[in-house]
């Protein structure tokens, strides 16, 4: 006797179907957008949460090659800031991990598999919340 989704009515496939896709594209510019920001670079990352203004108090005017005149200026993220993005991360991400891993447990994989990627979303989404702490602070 089938279980778990291949015994799911016609409409519960297609929900999770439909809030896969909705997940899979929402990930998908997560991703792109922090590409575009950081170039998945060290230094920009930390750039991006640190700022890129040098304090120089020995030149009236500070130098900047053409590179960083095309990208911008970084400000630095205040506590403040970084603190109403966590605040906001802490109720969605466990909300999506709450529901991809219902769906995920109604599948017929191994409980093995089930409990490493359970754990690897879990431990993704510690280092999600407190990553930009832990640049701000340990930088």
């Amino acid at each position: 006797m089938a279980s778990g989704l291949s015994a799911a009515p016609l409409s519960n496939k297609l929900f999770f179907i439909y809030f896969l896709i909705l997940i899979g594209a929402a990930v998908y510019v997560g991703y792109l957008s922090f590409y575009d920001r950081t170039e998945f670079d060290l230094s920009k990352i930390k750039r991006h949460y640190l700022g890129s203004e040098e304090e120089s108090f020995d030149q009236e005017t500070p130098g900047y090659s053409e590179n960083e005149m095309e990208e911008g200026l970084f400000f630095p993220k205040t506590h403040k800031e970084v603190l109403s993005i966590a605040h906001v991360h802490l109720f969605m991400i466990p909300l999506i991990i709450f529901v991809l891993s219902r769906i995920l447990t109604m599948t017929l994989l191994r409980s093995e598999l089930k409990i490493a990627v359970l754990s690897i979303a879990f431990a993704g989404a510690i280092l999600n919340i407190f990553g930009p702490f832990t640049i701000m602070h340990f930088s």
